[in-house]
């Protein structure tokens, strides 16, 4: 899907003739993963592994095709998401894209509780090619936050930056996610000067923030959730002592 994605939008955007000469003699498998392309060829009958296979090659060529006339990047979002086909054809495109003017960036979160294995595999695949690199991406620091602030709001901040910079960089501990939204909702609100911690208090958790860790928690077992509650009672740091009472607490909190 991130790919059919990507490659739907290059079509939409591309000139059809530059996109027919770019094609070329592959473009029947490429209705695998684009049935709207306009092509007279059909995919032809193989077993799962030749298809695939050939897949992987039309894409390789389409892109290669585009790249002669413009560099292309293409963005691949959340890939440990991403199921077994969807990382093969990126280790592919990966091997034997290196004579295209592309590239192919991924973003993935790397904590041990959202890598899958699948991930994993392909990351140590992706390690021996000399053309990967992978940049481990911190959060901002203090003067990077008011570094943002102050760009995103121009003159309107002035005096009242430097705290409010001071209270989103510690509420969030600069996750680039955390330091937008609640910028966004400061902004909203109106009440950009007023004192950080203070407007922070009154406005909350951004709806945005807390319907992306509804979607998180979504994800859950049960049990799970039900000792993280338990934990986010009893605050950021506490003994395992409080969760005593919980039946199976270990594997809840494995997870």
């Amino acid at each position: 899907a991130p790919f059919a994605e990507a490659l739907d939008q290059l079509a939409r955007v591309i000139e059809p003739a530059e996109l027919r000469e770019a094609v070329g003699a592959t473009g029947g498998e490429l209705a695998r993963l684009l049935p709207d392309l306009a092509q007279p060829a059909t995919p032809a009958a193989a077993d799962p592994d030749t298809g695939r296979h050939r897949l992987h090659t039309a894409v390789t060529d389409l892109l290669e095709g585009v790249g002669r006339r413009r560099p292309v990047l293409l963005v691949i979002e959340d890939a440990h998401w991403a199921d077994v086909p969807t990382l093969a054809l990126l280790r592919h495109l990966a091997r034997a894209g290196g004579y295209a003017r592309l590239l192919l960036l991924a973003t993935f979160r790397d904590t041990e509780a959202d890598m899958p294995d699948a991930l994993s595999e392909a990351l140590a695949d992706l390690r021996r090619s000399e053309d990967v690199v992978r940049l481990r991406l911190g959060g901002l620091s203090g003067d990077e936050v008011t570094e943002f602030l102050r760009r995103a709001a121009g003159d309107d901040l002035d005096g009242g930056m430097p705290g409010l910079a001071r209270a989103i960089a510690d509420l969030t501990a600069g996750n680039a996610f955390l330091v937008c939204e609640l910028w966004r909702a400061v902004a909203e609100s109106g009440a950009a000067g007023a004192d950080g911690a203070s407007i922070l208090d009154r406005i909350g958790a951004p709806d945005s923030v807390r319907e992306v860790v509804g979607r998180r928690l979504a994800r859950l077992r049960p049990a799970t959730a039900d000792l993280l509650e338990l934990a986010a009672a009893a605050g950021a740091e506490f003994d395992l002592d409080v969760l005593a009472g919980e039946p199976e607490p270990l594997a809840a909190l494995d997870e």
